[in-house]
């Protein structure tokens, strides 16, 4: 078999190293960071929403107090 001959193996087992090193380093310093960021901007985004929905109650129970509608 072509997979397991002795002359090719060298080459075959330096190229999945040399690209496997290369999509790990891509990962660490690309693609987790990018993800990571993108977890912040949801978590910034969940929050402020969640501070606007306080608000808008706050201002719908004063509104519905003074008895405006």
């Amino acid at each position: 078999m072509a997979q397991f001959d002795p002359l090719i193996i060298f080459s075959l087992i330096w190229s999945i190293v040399l690209i496997l090193i290369a999509y790990y380093k891509l990962s660490i310093e690309v693609l987790i960071p990018l993800f990571s960021g993108v977890k912040k901007f949801s978590e910034k985004k969940l929050i402020l929403l969640n501070y606007f929905h306080k608000v808008n109650s706050a201002f719908l129970s004063k509104t519905n107090s003074m008895g405006v509608s």
